[in-house]
């Protein structure tokens, strides 16, 4: 693979040396450079490369502005404009169509996912009374009987440090997690 620096060289000394001053040669090698840039810029929405193919077209877009501006001032000023708005249109075309591709989860993440279902479902709620199956420093696996049967989950300690086979009560199940504190003792 060409280094981008070499790219880059290459393009801006082609743009610097007009073969016997001919102009329309010159804006010609522009509009390659512009088509080239476009050519790239699509490429990293295809390929995902994570930066190097955008890049070698900024400086491939770069070189083509330059090739235009040795043409006029007027056609480097085209050229100017154009590219930026050519590269926006591509860069929303390329963020439309990742996001109708499997790169980006169409699903929400929310705060209350997973976990907290199944403690629901086992029947682990605010007010549920088990016992330590580990430490827990501050998180450990606690057992619950309720009505779904005898469960273990993990949970975490409000308070101090909690040994294994002491009983605790549930005080908070938010999301993922499971908040308990000890139990007060049965008399």
């Amino acid at each position: 693979m060409i280094s981008m620096a070499l790219l880059g060289s290459l393009a801006l000394q082609l743009a610097a040396e007009p073969a016997a001053g001919d102009a329309r040669l010159q804006f010609g090698l522009a509009v390659i450079l512009s088509i080239v840039a476009t050519a790239l810029l699509i490429l990293e929405f295809i390929l995902a490369s994570g930066g190097p193919l955008a890049i070698a077209a900024a400086l491939t877009a770069a070189a083509a502005m330059i090739a235009a501006f040795l043409v006029s001032t007027a056609a480097g000023l085209l050229v100017l404009i154009l590219i930026p708005l050519v590269g926006v249109a591509v860069v929303r075309w390329g963020l439309a169509r990742l996001v109708r591709t499997r790169a980006v989860p169409h699903a929400e993440i929310r705060d209350d996912a997973g976990y907290h279902h199944l403690a629901a479902a086992l029947g682990v709620e605010v007010g549920a009374v088990g016992e330590l199956v580990t430490d827990a420093m501050p998180s450990g696996r606690a057992r619950f009987i309720t009505r779904a049967g005898t469960n273990d989950i993990d949970v975490r300690v409000l308070g101090p440090v909690l040994g294994r086979g002491q009983r605790v009560v549930v005080i908070d199940v938010h999301g993922p997690a499971v908040t308990v504190q000890a139990a007060p003792s049965v008399p």
